[in-house]
């Protein structure tokens, strides 16, 4: 049986690496929704399985948790690859508005600019009147949350133009403006939703054919995110009044930490998997959390949490990290344990459609921000080895924003187009 559950891993990891080379293939493209989705998913795996073996530290995964796996890979392949042989006569070309129009884009950078700075200064103004251990205080976060700085549709909308100055503006001096864009998320200290426009961002660059060496491109990725994961954590022992810099405890604690957040989602449901672990039907189904909250707030009623409360188990032991838990269950997991296999597939089958149907209207229109739009929503995809992103609400929101800030684009374009 030991051997059975590393033969599955084996053949899971030869339909991810043939799904990737036909997407290649039929897409002609160096980067696709179902080499986003299923690499790094593979990688993780990976890892995963390796630890299971070599360490011990978490329960080997079995062959029914590897088919579910393959099931949800090969449909995102499928669909994938027709969509593209329906469209195939649209592409997107290596450049957009923004590039072709030098007017155009002083302008509404300049526009850009000074909404980020404003954003930024208010931000480190609010935050520079307290101390340092009071800016994780939750007094304080409530208060910056509903300031002009710290606003939740602010914050959203930094996230935007930061993947519009590094992925698609080629301005140096925009750059600045693109780092001020972190500020708020620095302060409120949200670790995961700053890989979002972090992958964003390589990703349009991979799509507009300025990111040649991908292989590079996926080392620099892991290197930051690294960085960052420690980053954060070094800042918040700060915070407390500890020097973690020289204790290797701390150091050993953090990495292997890193090694629990890694696996997280994938070993969370591989233990709910084994357990026979199923959703409670009486309880909340966080997957519908972003139309469950979007109904509320226009019809009225109460909005639910997408953080997972129902399952929280024991994923392994650690020598320095000790017991790990985790309530994530990656994108395949939340699915299929909260939908079950047809709903999760049908789930899965609507988000890669839509997306797709992104790509296209990127493909079509040409126009910086839906091809933003459709980057943002792949860096969903490509962290799905940790959790299912898309059962937050901000998703919604940035399509909503996405729609408004092409409409002013458009009016500031034909505007400029008409004066010239």
């Amino acid at each position: 049986m030991y051997f059975l559950k590393i033969l599955a891993y084996f053949l899971y990891a030869f339909v991810c690496l043939l799904c990737i080379r036909i997407t290649k293939n039929e897409t002609n493209s160096k980067i696709n929704l179902t080499s986003v989705f299923v690499l790094p998913y593979l990688l993780i795996c990976t890892v995963q399985e390796a630890i299971c073996i070599f360490a011990g530290y978490f329960l080997l995964p079995g062959v029914t948790y590897w088919c579910i796996n393959i099931i949800f890979v090969v449909v995102a392949c499928l669909l994938e690859v027709c969509f593209t042989n329906v469209f195939r006569q649209y592409q997107l070309q290596s450049c957009v508005h923004t590039l072709i129009n030098n007017r155009m884009s002083r302008c509404f950078n300049a526009i850009i600019y000074g909404f980020i700075f404003m954003v930024a200064v208010m931000a480190i103004k609010m935050a520079s009147s307290v101390n340092l251990g009071l800016l994780l205080q939750e007094n304080f976060q409530d208060k910056f949350n509903d300031s002009m700085g710290g606003s939740f549709y602010v914050r959203l909308l930094t996230i935007i133009f930061a993947v519009y100055i590094f992925g698609i503006n080629k301005s140096k001096i925009g750059y600045f403006f693109g780092i001020l864009c972190f500020v708020p998320h620095i302060i409120v200290n949200t670790k995961g939703i700053l890989f979002i426009p972090i992958i964003a961002i390589l990703i349009t660059q991979i799509i507009l054919e300025r990111i040649v060496s991908l292989k590079r491109t996926f080392l620099l990725l892991g290197s930051a995110g690294i960085f960052i994961f420690f980053f954060s954590y070094m800042f918040e022992f700060f915070t407390y009044g500890e020097n973690p810099l020289t204790n290797l405890n701390r150091w050993l604690y953090i990495f292997e930490k890193l090694i629990v957040y890694v696996c997280a989602g994938v070993q969370e449901f591989n233990v709910n998997i084994a357990n026979a672990i199923e959703h409670n039907p009486n309880e909340v189904n966080i997957t519908l959390t972003p139309i469950n909250n979007m109904l509320a707030k226009f019809y009225g009623g109460n909005s639910i949490s997408s953080i997972n409360t129902e399952f929280n188990n024991l994923i392994g032991i650690l020598p320095h990290y000790g017991k790990a838990y985790s309530n994530v269950n990656g994108y395949i997991g939340t699915l299929y344990i909260f939908n079950g296999l047809l709903g999760g597939l049908v789930f899965h089958a609507s988000l890669i459609v839509l997306t797709c149907i992104l790509k296209l209207i990127s493909n079509i229109t040409q126009r910086p921000f839906w091809i933003i739009l459709y980057s943002l929503f792949l860096s969903g995809f490509f962290l799905g080895w940790f959790d299912f992103y898309f059962m937050q609400t901000f998703w919604l929101y940035f399509v909503i924003l996405t729609i408004l800030l092409d409409i002013f684009y458009s009016i500031i374009f034909r505007k400029i187009t008409n004066y010239e």
